[in-house]
C-alpha cells in the first residue's frame, strides 16, 4: 500500500518546540530526513536497526520522513502536531522539564504475516504483498496506533481513557454527570431510554465532546445519527454489557478519588511554598 504524502508539504518556521525521541525495533536500517522550508529532504540521522535511538529537537507542524536505509522506501511520514500534557504514567515532558517531547517506537509489521504460508508472501493488499496496510508499526502508549492492537478489551481502553483525561483535565460536574449516565443503564438494563441518548442533549453532549467519550465507547455505545445507543434496539441488555458498565462505575469513581487526592495535596504544598516565602 502506497503510503500517503503528509499534508504539510515542507516546513515553517516554527515557534513551539518539541523534542522526538524514536526506538527502531524493527530489523530495518532507516534513514530520517527533515523536510526542509522549500520542500527539500535533508538528512538529519541514521536509527540503527534492532533497538537503535533518534532524538531530535523540532518544531510543531515540521515534517519528518522515515526511508528504508538499503532501498529508499518511504516507511513513514511524522509530523508533531502539538504538546500532549503530561501525567505520571507517560512522561511527555523533555529532561528540561519545559519542551514537550513525543517519544514512540517503530515495531515490525504485524507477526500474522510472518507464517509459512506461501500464498501470504506472494499476494495481498499490502507491501512486500501482505495482507498487513502498515510498512512499519508504532508504539506510542500516548496515541496508541492502530487502536485496535492496543485496546483489545474494554477495561485497557477504560485504563487509557482515564489517563487522557488526567491528561486533558475534566470537572467534577462532568465526571458526575457520567456516572449518571452510567449508572442509569447498570440499575435498570432493560430501559432503552437510558441507551438511546440524543448527542445534542445540552448535558450528554459536553460528556460526548470530552475525552470520557472514550469511557462510553470502550462499554460498547455506537454512534447512530443524532443519537448514541449501547444494545440492540428494544431488546435488555445482556449480562456481560453490564458488568462491563459496572467495571467503568468502579473505575472512572477509584480515578476521581485519586485524582482528588492529589489536587489536595497539590494545594497543600502550594500553600506551604507560600509560607515559607
Amino acid at each position: 500500500q502506497e503510503v500517503i504524502p503528509p499534508y504539510v508539504p515542507h516546513s515553517y518556521r516554527g515557534t513551539v518546540q518539541v523534542f522526538v525521541h524514536v526506538t527502531n525495533s524493527t530489523d530495518i536500517p532507516i534513514r530520517v530526513y527533515w523536510v526542509d522550508y522549500s520542500g527539500k529532504h535533508v538528512f538529519k540521522g541514521d536509527l540503527p536497526r534492532d533497538g537503535g535511538v533518534w532524538t531530535q529537537t523540532t518544531y510543531i507542524d515540521h515534517p519528518w520522513v522515515f526511508e528504508h536505509a538499503d532501498t529508499q522506501e518511504v516507511l513513514l511520514h511524522y509530523i508533531p502536531y502539538r504538546v500532549i500534557p503530561t501525567t505520571p504514567e507517560v512522561a511527555t515532558v523533555a529532561d528540561d522539564g519545559f519542551t514537550g517531547m513525543h517519544k514512540f517506537e517503530l515495531l515490525p509489521r504485524s507477526n500474522n504475516n510472518n507464517n509459512n504460508n506461501s500464498s501470504n508472501s506472494t499476494s495481498g493488499s499490502g507491501a512486500n504483498g501482505s495482507d498487513e496496510p502498515y510498512h512499519v508499526r508504532i508504539n506510542d502508549p500516548v496515541l496508541p496506533f492502530p487502536a485496535c492492537e492496543t485496546f483489545f478489551d474494554s477495561t485497557l481502553a477504560i485504563h487509557w481513557t482515564l489517563q487522557h483525561m488526567t491528561r486533558m483535565g475534566m470537572d467534577d460536574i462532568q465526571i458526575d454527570t457520567l456516572l449518571k449516565y452510567i449508572s442509569n443503564i447498570v440499575n435498570d438494563p432493560a430501559n432503552t431510554k437510558y441507551r438511546q441518548i440524543r448527542i445534542r442533549s445540552p448535558k450528554f453532549n459536553s460528556i460526548w465532546m470530552s475525552p470520557a467519550r472514550g469511557i462510553l465507547l470502550a462499554i460498547g455505545f455506537t454512534e447512530h445519527s443524532a443519537y448514541v445507543e449501547l444494545g440492540c434496539g428494544t431488546m435488555e441488555l445482556d449480562r456481560e454489557r453490564v458488568q462491563v458498565a459496572a467495571l467503568a462505575i468502579y473505575m472512572v469513581m477509584k480515578w476521581k478519588d485519586a485524582q482528588q487526592t492529589s489536587h489536595g495535596q497539590q494545594q497543600q504544598q502550594q500553600q506551604q511554598q507560600q509560607q515559607q516565602q
